[in-house]
This record gives C-alpha cells, sequence and structure tokens, in this order.
C-alpha cells in the first residue's frame, strides 16, 4: 500500500503530526509512506530520521496543484490522508479523487459534522485530531480496530550524531507577539540563567522576519557576549537545538522541534491554552499558564489579539519563578 501524508500547516503541525505516521508504519509495517510538507519547511527535515519513506515539497499556486497532480500520477498512491485540511490543498485533493487519480480522506476539526472521522466537531488536542484521523482510517478502510489509551509523541534521531550540550535556547519567537515573553522580563531571565549556568551560551533563533529583526535588535542591545541572535538556516536549526540543554520561550515551532529531539522545554502560553498545542508529558515539559483568564475566552477558546497592552497572561510569571522551575527539572 502507498499512502501520501499531507500537512499544510506550519513548522510545529508538521512534527505533531509525525506521531500519526509513526503510528501508520506500525500497524502497517509494508507500507509506503510519504510526506507532503510546504516546500518552506522541508530543508527542517534534510538532517532528520523519521517515520516516512520520502519527504516531498508542497508549492503554492497553480505551480502547486501541478506538482501535486504529477507526484500522484507518478506514485499510484492507494490514499491521500490530509491532517488538518487547509482550503487550498482540500480543492485540490477533492479535484483528483473525482477525476480518479486517488482516494482522498482527511480531517478538518472546524466542521461541526462529518461522517468518516472520530468524534468530528469535537474540541481535541492537536495530536488527537491526527490520530482520529488514522484511527477512523484503518477502521473504515482496512477493518483494524487501533485505539491508543495514550498518545506517544514521535521522537527524531539527527542522521549524524549529537553535538555536545553547550547552550541554552531562549525562544523569542512566535507568530504574534502576545506569544512571547515581554522582552524586558526575558532580560531579566537571561541574566539568571547566565548566573545559573555560566559556561552555557544562550542562543536567541530568529528568523530574518521584520517582527523578528525588533526582536533582535533588542536583544542585541543587551550587549551580554553569552546571549546571542542566532539567523542559522533552517536545514541546521536541528543541530543548533540537539546541541541545546533546555529550551524555555513561546510555543512555537523551535519548541515542538525541541520536543521531537529530546530536549527538555519550558513553554509560556499566553493567548492559546496549552491544551490544543502540548502535547507531552508535564513532567519533562512543564509550562507556564495562567489558568481561566476571562480576557483570553471572550470572543473564542483563544485569545487572537497580535498585540496587548497589559499581556497580563505572560507577565504574571517571574523570572525568579522560571528560574525555580529550571532548577527543579
Amino acid at each position: 500500500m502507498k499512502i501520501l501524508c499531507v500537512k499544510n500547516r506550519a513548522m510545529g503541525d508538521s512534527l505533531i503530526t509525525l506521531s500519526a505516521l509513526a503510528k501508520l508504519k506500525r500497524i502497517i509495517p509494508s507500507l509506503q509512506l510519504d510526506y507532503l510538507i510546504p516546500s518552506w519547511i522541508k530543508p527542517l527535515y534534510n538532517h532528520l530520521a523519521g517515520p516516512y519513506d520520502n519527504i516531498y515539497p508542497l508549492k503554492k499556486g497553480v505551480e502547486g496543484f501541478l506538482a501535486v497532480s504529477q507526484l500522484l500520477l507518478n506514485n499510484h498512491y492507494d490514499f491521500v490522508l490530509e491532517f488538518n485540511q487547509s482550503g487550498s490543498t482540500g480543492k485540490w485533493f477533492s479535484l483528483l479523487q473525482q477525476l480518479g487519480v486517488t482516494q482522498y480522506r482527511y480531517h478538518n476539526h472546524h466542521k461541526k459534522k462529518g461522517n468518516y472521522v472520530t468524534a468530528q466537531g469535537q474540541v481535541m488536542s492537536a495530536i488527537q485530531r491526527d490520530m482520529s484521523l488514522v484511527e477512523s482510517f484503518l477502521q473504515k478502510e482496512l477493518s483494524i480496530r487501533a485505539i491508543e489509551e495514550s498518545l506517544p509523541f514521535e521522537v527524531l534521531s539527527l542522521k549524524s550524531a549529537p553535538l555536545k550540550k553547550k547552550r541554552i535556547l531562549l525562544g523569542l519567537a512566535a507568530s504574534r507577539l502576545t506569544k512571547v515573553y515581554p522582552l524586558p522580563l526575558a532580560k531579566e531571565l537571561a541574566e539568571k540563567m547566565h548566573h545559573e549556568w555560566p559556561e552555557m551560551m544562550i542562543s536567541v533563533p530568529l528568523s530574518l522576519s521584520v517582527q523578528d529583526r525588533k526582536i533582535a535588535s533588542v536583544v542585541k542591545s543587551w550587549n551580554y557576549p553569552w546571549c546571542q541572535v542566532e539567523n542559522v538556516p533552517l536545514e541546521d536549526l536541528p543541530l543548533l537545538v540537539a546541541e541545546s540543554l533546555f529550551y524555555v520561550g513561546s510555543d512555537t515551532g523551535i519548541k515542538h522541534l525541541s520536543v521531537s529531539l529530546g530536549v527538555k522545554t519550558f513553554t509560556f502560553f499566553g493567548p492559546e491554552d496549552p491544551f490544543e498545542w502540548h502535547p507531552y508529558d508535564k513532567k519533562d515539559h512543564p509550562y507556564f499558564f495562567v489558568e481561566e483568564l476571562a480576557c483570553r475566552t471572550q470572543k473564542a477558546h483563544y485569545c487572537a489579539l497580535d498585540v496587548c497592552e497589559s499581556m497580563i497572561c505572560l507577565s504574571s510569571f517571574s523570572p525568579e519563578e522560571v528560574i525555580k522551575k529550571l532548577k527543579e527539572v
């Protein structure tokens, strides 16, 4: 059997879905399983070994549709499984199914009704959504019932030997500023971490986006020789993460990559609930989160603000409190 799994979402999402791919491989060892992810994310996997046979880049627009069509025609996949269906790919694969090119199955948690995926429309964690598609596929297509009580997260390995632990990762990048630990507090936290672990370099991985450039400017203004901004290519990011003692910072793709590589994490959750985006053991990967914050749920089950003046959800955690948790773990 040949299956093409699709995740047209962000970097962290692509890593979470690897657990579902690993389950397919466990249940069907002879399966050829290929993974289609956004083209900008693909370099991340160059140094990683995971539960897939091939990884393909997903491009946007007409070029992407033509490339996907050719991929399906060349490989003769029995099924396409799309996790967390997106609008564009949903239309592409639905059309290709109508043309008889492949059989298309998906999970879209925004849809309240559906007969294919178990518990369609229920609020659940990201990893459970992916597992629900796999479990529904196995049961409906292959008459295999494979529901697990716990949700194992797939741990990846580097194709080369990991390097010696020599740094701490301070995560100040995020999709929006309301997910970032306030920078004045981050500066104080960096000082305290340096005091506790003076032999460690503190690295702040940032992209070259406009928002990250502004954060980088602030970090550089601290003038700490032991705290450096890292603008590494995505391909080399796993190497940077693997040689780190631990990660502390925003809930973002680098956090999920750290977990995937067995690096301990300490995550700040502000506008979003960890229930959905933190499918990990709390003992190994604790987080900081203010429960039942009224402003977070005024319009939805999360806060959608890009900028917030109070930042009460994250400023509630002092650097002293964070350091205490780091030392405990």
